[in-house]
């Protein structure tokens, strides 16, 4: 299959070709939020350089958070309209379980992936090693650090985190000797594409029924109950 990957979880927009299984190209299109214009022409070159072209994919893949409000809704929008353009199905992953089957964890038992919520939270699941793939133990969790530091610290067993939340929180949890930190933020397109490859995610042939996880409220929902609460004093 040729498969066009879209990354948008994090700060930084990626996108990836992926053909029968290869990460043909990869490449970050933007460091700064800047995804609405970077991500389509950075596909276009990754197909050109290919010598492909958009009618030449089999499937568009996009990871569908949990991450930054405003990066999952232009991926996901920017996923469905090529998808619906091109009369291609879509294939959404998570942003934790694409950082947990990156090949920096080949060799680990499992992990813990922990993207950044921002607000002082963090996206956090577990995952273990079966049948060649990092699977999800139980369903994501929004988490405070410190709640994460205390559930670490309670468990007591080894684990290795990924992802840009667990690098921001750095200090507090290379103080627990049980965790190692792994220098792995942003989830991979390319490994997102390699996993539908491999027949993970949920397919649509309906693109509308994409839809981004975000766990919680955006941040114009929080900022105006904050403002309606304090209006109402």
């Amino acid at each position: 299959m040729k498969l066009l990957a879209i990354e948008t979880a994090t700060t930084a927009g990626a996108v990836a070709l992926v053909v029968d299984g290869t990460i043909v190209g990869q490449r970050v299109a933007t460091n700064d939020r800047r995804h609405a214009e970077t991500l389509v022409p950075s596909a276009r070159a990754l197909l050109d350089d290919a010598s492909l072209g958009l009618d030449d994919l089999d499937a568009i893949v996009v990871d569908i958070g949990p991450g930054l409000f405003t990066g999952l809704r232009v991926g996901v929008a920017s996923a469905r309209s090529l998808a619906f353009a091109l009369e291609l199905p879509i294939v959404g992953l998570t942003s934790l379980a694409i950082l947990a089957n990156d090949p920096l964890l080949d060799d680990e038992p499992g992990c813990l992936a922990v993207v950044d919520a921002r607000r002082g939270e963090l996206f956090v699941q577990r995952f273990e090693r079966t049948h060649g793939r990092n699977e999800p133990l139980g369903e994501p969790e929004l988490l405070e650090p410190a709640q994460l530091v205390e559930r670490l610290r309670s468990d007591g067993s080894d684990v290795v985190l990924v992802g840009d939340g667990a690098l921001r929180y750095r200090e507090l949890l290379e103080g627990l000797e049980a965790c190692r930190l792994l220098d792995l933020a942003i989830p991979s397109p390319g490994v997102a594409g390699q996993l539908v490859e491999d027949g993970a995610g949920q397919r649509f042939e309906d693109v509308s029924q994409l839809f981004p996880l975000y766990l919680r409220d955006p941040d114009a929902v929080a900022n105006f109950s904050v403002a309606a609460a304090f209006n109402d004093r």
